[in-house]
């Protein structure tokens, strides 16, 4: 049942994108907690740092896990980091909008936002960078 979904033509990239953002988001917080909790660094760097391996991780994953790329990678990598960066500012002015203008709760407007950001990076990822 979970092979046939996960390798479904039409649904199962979806669904390994949403496993893949999981992982990556335990991934992040991790990295985090193990550079300021355990050894001792600032949150500024551990903060970063976990931003960076998120960075990397989820363009490793998304490539190769979610979309079943191979070949070159420079392309992609290029492209991937491009709609990162875009994706980043958008939610953050996303975010903003919902605190400022909207007056909504911080963790209410990061999850909408998070929630529509991750739906529309997977149709860029998938047309744009990766080419499906």
């Amino acid at each position: 049942m979970i092979g046939a979904v996960w390798n479904h033509p039409v649904f199962g990239s979806f669904v390994r994108y949403t496993a893949t953002s999981g992982l990556s988001f335990v991934v992040t917080f991790g990295t985090a907690f193990v550079c300021h909790d355990l050894l001792g660094a600032s949150s500024a760097f551990a903060g970063g740092f976990a931003l960076l391996v998120a960075l990397c991780l989820n363009f490793v994953m998304t490539r190769i896990v979610v979309f079943r790329k191979s070949g070159a990678w420079g392309r992609s990598a290029l492209r991937f980091l491009l709609v990162s960066l875009c994706f980043r500012g958008a939610e953050y002015a996303g975010y903003l909008f919902a605190t400022e203008t909207l007056k909504l709760h911080y963790l209410v407007s990061l999850f909408i936002v998070t929630a529509i950001s991750q739906v529309l990076k997977y149709f860029t990822y998938r047309r744009f960078v990766f080419g499906n």
